[in-house]
């Protein structure tokens, strides 16, 4: 039950719209900066959502809600042009990780691994290299043991792993 409420919260706070930003970094920032960041504020609340349904409903990533949210987080994600040094790109991480776990078509797994990619390039950061072959082994092991046994065995999936995360 709590689980619908705080999806209830976050479907109504997007509804509201995401991504009010204070009038200090509105006058500093483009139009076009200001939206990027606002669309990073909803793909935060987006990614959010993937670990509610999946992480505590148990809905399998296939379930049309979690594919409807995979494809508006690679929409959102995808929009932010990943620039040299500072760029709301840096934080982009967090909502690509948990839209990768949601992930089962090929088309989006790959959008995700091109993100991911881009932004190893841009940024040289060890954090991402490490999710992408995280993600790589996930959906390895699901299109090989199918859905349902992936979720029942995430904390064991995650324990095996444990050498691709801290190496």
């Amino acid at each position: 039950m709590r689980a619908m409420n705080l999806a209830q919260r976050l479907h109504r706070m997007l509804d509201r719209g995401t991504g009010n930003l204070g009038d200090r970094a509105s006058l500093q920032l483009s139009y076009a900066r200001r939206n990027e960041y606002i669309r990073v504020d909803e793909g935060y609340h987006q990614a959010l959502l993937i670990h509610i349904y999946q992480r505590l409903r148990g809905l399998p990533a296939s379930s049309g809600g979690i594919q409807a949210i995979v494809r508006r987080l690679l929409d959102l994600v995808s929009s932010i042009k990943l620039h040299e040094g500072s760029c709301p790109g840096i934080v982009l991480l967090f909502p690509l990780f948990p839209d990768g776990v949601g992930a089962v078509h090929s088309e989006d797994r790959q959008r995700i691994r091109d993100l991911l990619t881009g932004m190893m390039g841009k940024f040289g950061l060890g954090n991402v290299q490490q999710s992408l072959k995280l993600l790589d082994a996930l959906w390895s092991h699901r299109d090989t043991h199918g859905e349902s046994e992936m979720n029942v065995t995430w904390e064991g999936f995650i324990d095996e792993k444990t050498d691709l995360i801290l190496y």
